[in-house]
């Protein structure tokens, strides 16, 4: 979301108050010279080094500088949107379902939880928990039912607690009910507008480290040279 982003707008060696003689600056000149690049997601850092620019006649005065600082905005923004929607918003008879993980990045082997905002006309709703869960699939895997807990600070908020154990999308299936409204929905994190499960080793620096199905795959390799070598097979023992 963009709330989650900070803009950093680096100017360089360029001031309101000198540099007489910056060249005009172009939509062009943005796109090839100003070097744009998103470091992090959070917070996202715009660098738009204004020394790159050629000299010319026309100086660069306050006009032209704050010009250039709301083209670069309006680009950062347009980047930012294109990635994945943090969280899911679909109207459900009176109220409004707002879904997704509860940490993000969600990664495989870290602690996260299916995260549901609850609302009515912008008000949240409470109580949603007496009567709602929550079931996640991933694959042919399908996991039980699960409480939906209610946040002690915010209203409207509750979270199912799970740690997702491989990558990919998910799906979330709400079945209950809200009030006097039946409940069987179901958000698809295939569907783009919430985030997949991501390796861990996406974010590890400077070593990355093997997963568990790595190392059961190794451990299986293990037990079936072993067995050879005695003239016996061996069963593999799958993956988690």
């Amino acid at each position: 979301m963009l709330r989650d982003y900070i803009l950093i707008a680096d100017f360089g060696s360029a001031t309101l108050a000198g540099r007489e003689n910056w060249g005009k600056i172009t939509g062009s000149d943005l796109r090839e010279r100003a070097g744009l690049k998103i470091v992090d997601r959070r917070p996202a850092v715009l660098t738009v080094p204004l020394c790159c620019f050629r000299r010319g006649s026309i100086p660069m005065n306050k006009g032209r500088l704050l010009a250039v600082a709301a083209l670069a905005t309006i680009i950062v923004v347009l980047v930012l949107t294109t990635r994945v929607q943090a969280h899911e918003d679909r109207p459900v008879g009176p109220y409004n379902f707002h879904v997704g993980w509860h940490v993000e990045p969600a990664l495989v082997g870290q602690l996260n939880a299916v995260e549901l905002t609850l609302t009515q006309d912008g008000k949240p709703v409470q109580g949603a928990d007496q009567a709602l869960t929550v079931t996640l699939s991933t694959g042919n895997e399908t996991s039980d039912a699960l409480r939906l807990d209610p946040s002690d600070e915010t209203p409207g908020l509750y979270t199912a607690t799970i740690l997702p154990t491989v990558p990919g999308d998910y799906k979330f299936h709400f079945v209950g009910t809200v009030g006097q409204t039946k409940i069987d929905e179901t958000f698809d994190s295939a569907q783009g507008k919430f985030a997949s499960v991501d390796p861990v080793s996406d974010y590890q620096f400077p070593v990355k480290e093997p997963s568990n199905a790595d190392l059961q795959k190794e451990i299986d390799d293990l037990r079936a040279q072993i067995a050879a070598l005695k003239g016996v097979s061996a069963a593999p023992t799958a993956a988690k």
